[in-house]
């Protein structure tokens, strides 16, 4: 049942009109917004990406839009600085927007940055090849001179639920003999994270088969410790000392793998979808699947493989939850706030008509005292709610922080 709403209030709501679709966004601890947008047109402009600045009182504030730059991943520093990166580059900008810093990386001809974190003294950097597989990882100071730097692997992959029919075979489905992929690029989503002396990243095939393998480096020495079998991906996040959990979904997959630190599955559910964690480690998500016809849960994933299914959640597109240190996971679906108590109550809080093609950001965020904000088409929502702060934990919402560097610090 849907719970008497009250308790959970929206006490003002500013929507700021925006000059374009959200791509990616995060949030500095001063309140200032960071967005890469893009044009709302399905045309030539599509990918002419703009970095602008927004405060969450007075809107946008400033608008970075250049021909030779276009604005790709974003993360933000602890002094509220944002980098963005482009091709083989690095631009470092402040709140008022103003460019600081241009790096430029030693990259060759054919690869461009696909991903990067920031860490204390320096950049990681996943690197993927321009039209053909050509990946690598590099660890660099704060001027882009690399430390040591590691190629990533990208031949031989198959999964078991990828088949196929010829005639020789009377068109009967076979699963796949081992491939070299015709792509490796950087997941489009948490494509490296990162935790005590573990780098995770991951790559896939796309445009392709979408099956991908996730390698696990050494921070300080860049060898290669373990990698997972390939499969699809759904999901990535962090957790403390070294461990990641690792979602499937496609080609029959639905399930959660826990690695420890050594690359051992020490958990295994059969279940998968968008992952918060709590300080207490509990682990919560929102099931995902491509399934139209799959029922789909808010779900805790225990120990011992064991899956606590709560209230269902139809529909299929989300903005990935964000949790609060009242125990409240709060999340978009349906074109709906939805948010799931720490009782496994459900409410709802605010929706909006459904366009013929809503575009959302891909995850909330959450400032201080309550301030919710999150992004459906053109316009960025600012929420004044009841809510609490942002959860002290390793994985509170997607990138781990508000600040969309994906870097377990606790």
């Amino acid at each position: 049942m849907i719970h008497d709403k009250n308790k959970y209030q929206i006490l003002d709501k500013n929507k700021i009109r925006l000059s374009g679709l959200v791509s990616k966004y995060g949030m500095n601890t001063s309140g200032t917004l960071f967005a890469i947008l893009h044009p709302n047109k399905m045309d030539a402009s599509w990918n002419h990406y703009r970095l602008v600045g927004i405060s969450l009182d007075k809107g946008i504030i400033w608008e970075h839009e250049t021909s030779d730059f276009k604005p790709n991943e974003l993360r933000i520093s602890d002094n509220g600085d944002a980098y963005i990166s482009y091709a083989n580059e690095i631009r470092q900008v402040s709140q008022d927007g103003k460019i600081q810093k241009s790096i430029m990386f030693k990259i060759n001809a054919h690869q461009e940055i696909g991903s990067f974190a920031l860490i204390n003294d320096g950049f990681l950097i996943t690197l993927q090849g321009k039209g053909k597989p050509n990946a690598k990882v590099q660890r660099t100071t704060l001027d882009g001179e690399v430390i040591w730097e590691s190629p990533i692997p990208s031949k031989d992959i198959s999964y078991k639920g990828l088949v196929q029919m010829s005639a020789k075979d009377n068109w009967e489905a076979r699963e796949a003999p081992p491939w070299n992929p015709k792509s490796w690029n950087c997941l489009t989503n948490n494509e490296i994270v990162i935790s005590g002396k573990n780098v995770l990243v991951n790559y896939f095939e796309f445009p392709g088969s979408a099956i991908g393998i996730s390698f696990c480096l050494n921070i300080n020495t860049g060898s290669i410790q373990w990698q997972t079998k390939p499969a699809p991906f759904e999901s990535v996040c962090g957790l403390k000392n070294g461990e990641f959990l690792i979602g499937h979904q496609g080609y029959g997959a639905f399930d959660t793998n826990l690695y420890s630190k050594d690359g051992k599955i020490i958990e295994k559910w059969e279940s998968v979808g968008a992952v918060v964690v709590n300080s207490n480690d509990e682990i919560f998500a929102i099931e995902m699947d491509n399934n139209t016809s799959s029922k789909l849960h808010f779900v805790e994933l225990k120990k011992g493989g064991k899956v606590k299914k709560g209230k269902r959640i139809p529909g299929y597109y989300i903005i990935n939850p964000v949790i609060d240190d009242l125990g409240n996971t709060i999340f978009w679906r349906n074109n709906e706030l939805m948010i799931m108590d720490h009782r496994g109550i459900l409410h709802k809080l605010f929706s909006v008509e459904p366009t013929e093609r809503d575009w959302t950001s891909d995850r909330m965020l959450l400032y201080k005292k309550g301030i919710l904000v999150f992004s459906v088409n053109e316009n960025l929502y600012v929420l004044k709610t009841t809510l609490g702060n942002l959860e002290k934990s390793s994985w509170p919402c997607k990138y781990a922080n508000n600040e969309r560097n994906p870097i377990i610090k606790i």
